[in-house]
């Protein structure tokens, strides 16, 4: 666990930072010039969007089952998730 993510969702969340961060570094390298800014604007994305998701992660995922917000992002996107039919508060006890 990092900052609310499992090591599932932080290999996710760095193999997805890496998308925008070549867009970012390609054009950052065509302004500078140079091929030097690739690593570190990678490793700075990918950085900046582990603290970002792994804060936005930890708060949806607080006082709720495990996978919920996978079964929230499934019926977000059209499939049926039949695992959790609850629309009330969620309450654990400790």
């Amino acid at each position: 666990m990092f900052r609310g993510l499992s090591g599932t969702e932080l290999t996710a969340t760095i193999g997805l930072s890496m998308i925008p961060g070549m867009v970012g570094a390609g054009l950052l390298c065509l302004w500078a010039g140079s091929l030097l800014w690739v690593l570190p604007v990678l490793v700075l994305n990918a950085f900046a969007t582990v603290l970002l998701a792994g804060t936005v992660l930890r708060h949806l995922k607080r006082n709720r089952p495990p996978n919920w917000y996978l079964q929230r992002l499934a019926r977000h996107f059209g499939r049926q998730a039949n695992i959790i039919w609850w629309e009330g508060p969620w309450r654990m006890e400790r």
